[in-house]
């Protein structure tokens, strides 16, 4: 029988809006999703002041950085590191980055220590739920099929990395199929509007030159 969901975390999922399916056991640890973080951050308003880097070697896949947040009166800080020990992202400085960033929002809403983010180890990404947390099953009506690409739009437009995109689409599968073959033109787009396959690629090529320059910065 799987392991009940801690009531303290269900109410906080349930405070922006994400039920139970936002996280998950993962060998007895409450593993969380980023996106679901990426969201909850700014649905509640959290900021972020700039970075403070403390090791930079960019060229041995190494990166550490603490991240400092706000939510109304909180401040709280955490560190973000990634380096090949810990991390198989070639892109170590948006690992750092999310890692800091996760943690922060943890702190904020008060689930640290309960919940982890799936950013926080690879063991924790290969274990994760058949389906990856997608808001819907199929096949979908029409009606629903269109709440979910413009959910998916909103998860698209909140990811921080190329990886993240990747791994949104790949755990969106389903919905996106679905799209392609019930509203191709959602999918292809139609006269002059953009479709949904043209921005996922623009997607990540916006994040996979940021990464690009975030290398550079820690290189130089």
């Amino acid at each position: 029988m799987p392991r009940k969901l801690d009531p303290k975390i269900v109410e906080v999922l349930k405070a922006y809006g994400f039920g139970p399916d936002a996280c998950w056991d993962c060998h007895g640890v409450w593993v969380v999703y980023h996106r679901v973080l990426e969201q909850i951050a700014a649905q509640a308003g959290i900021t972020f002041d700039p970075p403070v880097i403390i090791e930079a070697d960019g060229a041995n896949g190494i990166a550490t950085i603490c991240v400092t947040g706000h939510l109304k009166e909180q401040t709280v800080w955490s560190i973000g590191e990634a380096s090949p020990n810990n991390n198989k992202n070639a892109y170590c400085w948006a690992m750092a980055e999310k890692r800091a960033k996760d943690r922060v929002v943890l702190k904020l809403i008060g689930l640290h220590g309960d919940v982890y983010s799936e950013e926080e180890a690879d063991d924790f990404k290969g274990d994760k739920p058949k389906g990856g947390g997608q808001r819907f099953g199929g096949p979908l009506t029409i009606t629903d099929l269109k709440k979910g690409m413009r959910a998916f739009a909103g998860d698209l437009a909140a990811c921080e990395d190329y990886d993240s995109v990747v791994a949104l689409v790949n755990n969106s599968k389903e919905l996106l199929d679905q799209c392609i073959r019930d509203l191709p033109d959602w999918w292809y787009g139609k006269d002059d509007a953009e479709g949904a396959q043209r921005t996922i690629e623009k997607r990540k090529a916006e994040l996979a030159s940021k990464a690009d320059e975030l290398n550079v910065l820690g290189a130089a």
